[in-house]
């Protein structure tokens, strides 16, 4: 899906703000929501107004509900008037005072679909609408999908909705007024799923990928106050409903107080005055002494309340996300909730979640009884809840929103030719660089005619498996760089490097654009460089990795000439890449050493992308063992690794590790397989891993390690951190600045076995680090590398426009 912004003009910047963009007007944002009340999908919608209200004119779009002083108050946001417009969607004034929900809907779609055209960016808040045009939808629930929302939430039509011949007439009547578009939403626009459950049932049930996982906001503002000074107590917070199933948490705790736990509940929802609420309202009066009504609660009384409750409760199965739950935790509650839905993706731990009454009365009074279990899953929650908040909710949905337009969808005439992109990598295998080249043509592609440039290695197929993309034949044209056959078959790295050179400068005036994603290439004309590492400079190289040329690669007469032939072939353009381009540094470490050694300061530092797709195991379901990913090769050390392992497993430790890289048949490999071969009561030797046995090995191992030192990224240390795993590495270099934590960073090998074994005998120490390495992960995705790299070109191409306009 293409969605982009028309931007009517824009300025040349300085290189020391290289993302800078001003536009001469604000893109219109609209934000549709089918009626507002006060559950969890409103307060998507006014995160949504906070997280683009700055950089956009947003408008809501609903048939009713709108009350912006209350909203505020219920959901914590702080918007203000004059920061939102609002259009009520025409709807009949009999039909007002009746629920009529399909007729409602079908207003509403119709509506949305007239007032489109009116918008840069429309997003649907509340499942899926047809605005006849591109959009970003959020999924909230089911309702929108009968065969789903059946199994989830059996129906109990009572009178007015039980199948009769009327209703079947009503809602057919309904659609046809909603006048479909004829798009299909679901496969031609960009879905947000609220939990990787929700995602999962969506690729289940509709056979279509989520193209990404954005968690609600959670209003943050409770009072701290200390556990000891809590209440003995629950609460229970949302719609009083019969899917909810209210009753259960009733039953549930009259379960616990039979069992001499003298809890109370506190029930905040507004008990209607229909069959259910009535029900609802004879139990808690039944069993006034110990539940107390609190109707429905916002603002200052909705956080004292859950904040001075030790713990809380839902009830209702198959809850797409469970915000209430997500609520209570940030509170401070000790939650409980059925072992289906979102809920248990939020609460994760088996000692909150229960499939029956018997099994959740069983399991609070087993927490109730225990004060070090409930210390032990308050701190579990407390890291838990940063995933919940209002800060990253924004941050995740302008990641998916807040995109900067691809110059060439701009007015002037000027801006359309530039559309040509060029990605240059020397010889693609299965490295952190080519991850690069397969999320910059993710990124690039739907705005961009993109093209790989080569020497060879391009297999479609095995880089979208290896890497999580999903690109198609068509999206990228693929030019190899034409190899000499005597050599075609050898390394002969210099001369591949030097023809690949050559290469480029030769296509180079072919594109608008051209990017290196592999080290600096001299395009001969203007171009971006992603740093990936100093295999190009030799000073640092050799400082960093003490060459062990052996035989072919020892300095001689016979080299020498090899190099100095190669060099001339590459016949250099005379532009000083590092001086007069753009040089994007992979991390903060690998641009202090650009400063440091070649006086050059990084235009940016862009993270490389880091596939996510990894599933949640529970700490106690994954293996004692450690993982170590990566190709095997002697700068990586995996002898090194072996060896701290085998020390740590002296001490009684009893891990084992799962090497996941393919083991050349050169000198290194073989000794790194005789290794393996020795130990192969406790060493796994993987091979290469990809897909879905990738992610089984990662998500399932406790520990993840690497050993070489002044790495200058370190791409599978950030992978094995997004598994869950906890990861130890040398204190040097880019992977340090991922893991942050000097409990995790070693300066030798005896420093290395002493942090492991700490983290093994230590359970607090497990569970702090665990909690650190979550909310760090964050940092490392590939939705802020596809941003990034969309700035990045969009403003690159500003740039050569101005220049060529002004004839510079």
């Amino acid at each position: 899906m293409t969605m982009s912004v028309a931007v009517e003009s824009q300025s040349v910047q300085d290189p020391s703000e290289p993302l800078a963009r001003a536009a001469v007007h604000r893109p219109r944002a609209v934000i549709g929501h089918p009626m507002m009340g006060f559950g969890g999908s409103e307060a998507r919608v006014m995160w949504l107004i906070e997280a683009l209200k700055h950089d956009h004119d947003v408008t809501v779009v609903t048939t009713g509900g709108w009350n912006l002083a209350a909203l505020n108050a219920f959901y914590g946001t702080n918007v203000g008037a004059d920061e939102v417009k609002v259009r009520i969607a025409p709807f009949p004034a009999l039909a007002r005072r009746m629920s009529m929900a399909a007729l409602r809907g079908a207003c509403y779609q119709r509506f949305a679909r007239k007032i489109a055209g009116d918008y840069d960016l429309r997003i649907s808040a509340y499942n899926l609408t047809d605005w006849g045009m591109p959009a970003v939808h959020f999924i909230a629930d089911f309702s929108w999908h009968r065969s789903i929302r059946e199994r989830l939430d059996p129906p109990t039509p009572g009178f007015f909705y039980r199948d009769s011949l009327l209703r079947r007439s009503y809602l057919r009547g309904a659609a046809r007024f909603a006048s479909p578009s004829g798009r299909s939403v679901l496969r031609d626009d960009l879905l947000i799923a609220n939990s990787q459950w929700t995602r999962n049932l969506i690729k289940q049930s509709c056979d279509v990928e989520c193209q990404a996982v954005v968690y609600p906001s959670v209003w943050t503002e409770f009072p701290a106050v200390p556990w000891e000074k809590k209440e003995l107590a629950f609460a229970m917070i949302g719609r009083i409903s019969p899917e909810k199933q209210i009753e259960r948490a009733i039953t549930i705790l009259q379960g616990v107080r039979e069992r001499g736990h003298a809890v109370r509940l506190h029930l905040c929802g507004q008990i209607e005055n229909d069959k259910y609420g009535r029900r609802i309202a004879q139990l808690c009066r039944d069993r006034a002494d110990w539940i107390i009504p609190e109707g429905r609660v916002s603002g200052a009384r909705k956080a004292q309340i859950l904040a001075a409750c030790k713990f809380g409760i839902q009830t209702r199965e198959a809850e797409p996300f469970g915000i209430s739950v997500a609520e209570m935790i940030k509170a401070g509650s000790i939650v409980f909730a059925p072992n289906d839905g979102g809920q248990a993706e939020v609460l994760q731990r088996p000692e909150l979640l229960f499939s029956t009454v018997d099994e959740a009365v069983d399991k609070i009074c087993a927490t109730l009884s225990n004060p070090e279990q409930q210390e032990t899953l308050r701190a579990m929650l407390r890291q838990r809840a940063g995933d919940f908040s209002s800060e990253k909710f924004i941050q995740s949905a302008r990641v998916h929103l807040v995109r900067k337009p691809p110059v060439h969808a701009g007015v002037p005439a000027f801006l359309r030719q530039f559309r040509k992109v060029v990605i240059g990598h020397p010889m693609l295998g299965f490295g952190g660089s080519e991850a690069i080249v397969m999320w910059l043509i993710e990124a690039l592609h739907r705005d961009y005619d993109v093209t790989v440039a080569t020497t060879g290695g391009w297999n479609l197929d095995a880089l979208n498996a290896f890497y999580g993309t999903r690109i198609k034949e068509g999206d990228v044209h693929v030019r190899i760089a034409s190899f000499p056959f005597p050599v075609k078959n050898m390394k002969a790295a210099a001369l591949r490097g030097n023809w690949y050179q050559r290469f480029a400068r030769r296509i180079a005036a072919d594109y608008d654009l051209r990017i290196s994603a592999y080290n600096p290439t001299d395009w001969g004309l203007p171009a971006i460089h992603f740093i990936a590492d100093f295999s190009w400079h030799l000073p640092i190289r050799e400082r960093i990795d003490p060459p062990t040329p052996g035989f072919i690669y020892r300095d001689s007469l016979l080299r020498r000439a090899y190099l100095k032939f190669a060099a001339a072939y590459g016949s250099p353009s005379g532009r000083n890449v590092l001086k007069d381009d753009v040089v994007i540094a992979n991390s903060h470490w690998t641009a202090n050493l650009m400063k440091e050694a070649c006086g050059v300061d990084c235009t940016s530092v862009i993270y490389p992308p880091v596939w996510e797709q990894f599933p949640a195991v529970e700490w106690e379901d994954k293996r004692p063992s450690f993982v170590m990913i990566g190709r095997i090769a002697p700068e990586k050390q995996v002898e090194k690794v072996i060896a701290i392992l085998e020390q740590v497993r002296q001490r009684g430790h009893a891990v084992g590790l799962h090497l996941c890289g393919k083991i050349e048949n050169d000198t290194y490999g073989r000794s790194i397989a005789r290794l393996c071969n020795d130990r192969a009561d406790w060493i796994i030797a993987e091979g290469r891993v990809s897909g879905a046995r990738k992610t089984e090995i990662l998500s399932r191992s406790r520990f993840g390690i690497q050993s070489r030192g002044a790495e200058p990224f370190g791409i599978s240390v950030a992978e094995m951190v997004k598994a869950g795993a906890i990861v130890f590495a040398p204190n040097d270099g880019g992977q340090a600045e991922v893991l942050g934590h000097q409990g995790l960073l070693f300066d030798s090998a005896t420093d290395a076995v002493k942090k492991i074994c700490a983290a093994i005998a230590i359970p607090s120490l497990q569970l702090e680090l665990r909690g650190h390495l979550r909310r760090l992960g964050f940092k490392y995705n590939t939705d802020d590398f596809v941003r990034a790299s969309q700035e990045l070109v969009d403003h690159s191409l500003s740039r050569e426009w101005e220049r060529k306009r002004h004839n510079v």
